[in-house]
């Protein structure tokens, strides 16, 4: 594996991807949240007629209402979580993207073949070695 020693800047690399995929789990995730949340609620309230003494059942509904707000919060918290672990993780994806076509537009302006170099710990790394080795081919 080729890798470059140096960090990128901007995480951001392909935005429109990048936000693309990160909304799709997202989205999953907070359907998830919320179908969780409702189940919670729908089954803390068949809860409440089983219970004989209308005091305790104040208390349980109170109690009901600090469950689903700390639910909530979980969901958010989580769901922020999820979002920035997801920009990370697709910068490995857009990031090397990026460098090939940059690479291959850089051979074209100069005429001249340019080596593609991938940083550690980007995903496709066998893409360099491949791509060098074609082009080396097509040199000769």
């Amino acid at each position: 594996m080729n890798a470059h020693p140096h960090k990128r800047i901007y995480v951001l690399i392909d935005k429109a991807f990048q936000f693309n995929v990160t909304f799709f789990v997202l989205t999953i995730f907070l359907i998830q949240n919320i179908f969780f949340i409702i189940a919670i609620y729908l089954w803390s309230e068949g809860v409440f007629g089983y219970v004989a003494n209308p005091e305790i059942a104040i208390q349980l509904e109170k109690h009901q209402g600090n469950l689903i707000l700390f639910l909530f919060l979980y969901s958010v918290i989580s769901l922020s979580v999820v979002f920035v672990m997801m920009i990370f993780k697709t910068h490995k994806i857009a990031g090397p993207i990026y460098k090939l076509k940059k690479t291959l537009k850089d051979s074209k302006e100069n005429n001249h073949i340019q080596k593609l170099i991938f940083r550690e710990g980007d995903y496709f790394y066998d893409l360099p070695d491949v791509y060098n080795e074609t082009m080396e081919h097509f040199k000769k």
